[in-house]
Formats: C-alpha cells, sequence, structure tokens
C-alpha cells in the first residue's frame, strides 16, 4: 500500500481533501465549507479525477476506478 493524504484549503472558507492510493489506483477525496466553497471545490475534485485518468480497459472492463468517475461526474 502507497496511501497518501493532501489537504487543500480553499481562500474562501472551505477545504478538500484527497486520498490517492497508487498501487490499487484508488483516488478519493472530501469537501468541506460553505454551499459556495463546495460547489467550486467539487469542480476542482473533478479536474483532479479527470487528470488522474481512467484508461480503455478501465471502461472495457467497467472497473471500480471507471464507475467511481461516472459518479463523481454525475454529482
Amino acid at each position: 500500500m502507497d496511501f497518501h493524504m493532501y489537504e487543500i484549503i480553499w481562500p474562501e472558507n472551505g477545504r478538500i481533501q484527497l486520498g490517492v492510493e497508487t498501487v490499487w489506483q484508488i483516488l478519493n477525496g472530501s469537501c468541506s465549507g460553505n454551499k459556495k466553497s463546495i460547489k467550486q471545490l467539487r469542480k476542482l475534485y473533478k479536474k483532479i479525477y479527470l487528470h488522474y485518468g481512467v484508461t480503455e480497459q478501465d471502461i472495457q472492463n467497467e472497473t471500480e476506478r471507471y464507475t467511481s468517475l461516472l459518479a463523481i461526474l454525475c454529482s
């Protein structure tokens, strides 16, 4: 297991915490703050998740990584 936690402090009273596990290729996160900050942080989280990537093989096999991406994009 190679797990890392990151925290981004948003200037407008918010924060996002990201957990990255590189062996199993898992990315998770949570946001806190006021309604406006959370909306902006969700957009940031989507960009981070898209950058993290889903492979063609993930899509074909409908892996957990792929279904997690779909859940993030639909939120």
